[in-house]
């Protein structure tokens, strides 16, 4: 009896040691320290972000003739309340001084009926030419076609990536696109994350559904996360345009109530406004990093004190109003629209803090005012 006692004992203390390799002296494998993140390419690529745009000149020379003195110009945005809407309007109103052109804005609101009464609005009124920011052409339909049978030229804004109008768009009465690369943008903010994570990063996504631009940048942004880090799995949120100031500051909360997040890539910075207090309230602001896309005089701000946001990738929205002024300027002289305006993206982070001046706003490191000025034979 005491042998088989004997016996059991050893085995007990076998299959304790056992146990204790397998757990008791070795660090459990967390996926941050299992991640296989590129982080010497992403590195690499987010210093040449940080670079000064390059400027290139969408099209021929131009002139600005008398004629085009007192035409207007009906603005209509999604959301003209942003910062980011704003900015671009600013760019719109000092060219439109050029030619004399008087610009009229309208807010959307979020609300397709309501851009369409206005878009009714602007036909009515036989204004000269119409813009359309951050909409959908495909949505609203009717009234361009309404406007192209009445002879006014059509304009999108910020509605899809930069280029060409698409035969589909052309078909219902689009003439001309400006906007930014968005998908440039998603790729070029998953390598700004990989760069700054050294390797260990957990993410979350937010992404606005109804919006086309959103989509592209945050599905280029997962998929160059993938191509970085193909273990990593970021967590995604959804929040339509008219629901944000609601539902922004709950996806905050929850994000900052989970402690495995790191990185925090709002598709826009003015996602951060509504998402900065619940992040404090939940004491994330030390842990979690904010990287997102425009470089709004907040976000600015708060790159230099370091309140969350540590990287920005940008297209300077000041350029994109004069980009439209200049599609306007080349229908109303009789000559086809510039395929692209050539508005690059640039990268702000501490490496070039001083290209990022809130009070002045950022630096893209093009004179595109003059550049433009020249292209239409303005001299000041």
């Amino acid at each position: 009896m005491f042998s088989r006692l004997r016996v059991i004992a050893a085995c007990v203390v076998l299959l304790f040691f056992a146990l204790a390799a397998c757990t008791g002296d070795s660090e459990p494998i967390s996926k941050k320290q299992a991640s296989d993140a590129d982080v010497a390419a992403a590195q690499d690529r987010a210093a040449r972000l940080t670079a000064p745009v390059p400027l290139e000149a969408p099209g021929p020379a131009i002139s600005l003739s008398p004629a085009m003195r007192g035409k207007t110009l009906y603005y209509i945005s999604q959301a003209l309340s942003y910062e980011f809407s704003q900015s671009v309007v600013s760019g719109v109103k000092e060219a439109a001084t050029r030619g004399g052109v008087v610009v009229k804005t309208f807010d959307a609101k979020g609300d397709l009926t309501t851009a369409t009464r206005q878009i009714e609005q602007a036909v009515a009124e036989k204004a000269s030419g119409i813009v359309l920011q951050n909409l959908s052409p495909a949505s609203l339909s009717a009234p361009i076609k309404a406007a192209k049978e009445a002879g006014i030229p059509v304009i999108v804004a910020l509605d899809a990536d930069d280029g060409p109008v698409s035969a589909e768009d052309s078909a219902l009465g689009v003439s001309a696109r400006v906007s930014a690369c968005y998908s440039c943008a998603g790729t070029q903010i998953a390598n700004l994350v990989v760069a700054q994570s050294g390797g260990e990063l957990d993410v979350a996504v937010i992404t606005s559904p109804d919006l086309s631009v959103a989509v592209a940048e945050s599905k280029a942004f997962m998929e160059e996360l993938t191509r970085l880090c193909p273990s990593c799995r970021p967590k995604t949120y959804e929040s339509p345009v008219a629901q944000w100031a609601t539902q922004l500051p709950s996806i905050a909360t929850s994000i900052g109530q989970d402690s495995e997040i790191d990185f925090v890539v709002p598709v826009f910075a003015a996602f951060v406004d509504f998402m900065r207090p619940s992040l404090h309230a939940a004491g994330a602001d030390e842990r979690v990093s904010i990287i997102t896309y425009n470089a709004t005089s907040t976000a600015l701000s708060a790159l230099h004190e370091k309140d969350l946001i540590t990287g920005l990738v940008a297209s300077s929205e000041n350029w994109i109003g004069w980009g439209i002024m200049d599609q306007f300027y080349r229908i109303l002289s009789g000559n086809p629209p510039a395929k692209s305006e050539n508005i690059g993206n640039r990268a702000f982070t501490a490496a070039n803090l001083t290209a990022a001046d809130p009070n002045k706003g950022a630096d893209y490191g093009a004179d595109y005012k003059r550049a433009y000025l020249q292209l239409w034979g303005v001299v000041d």
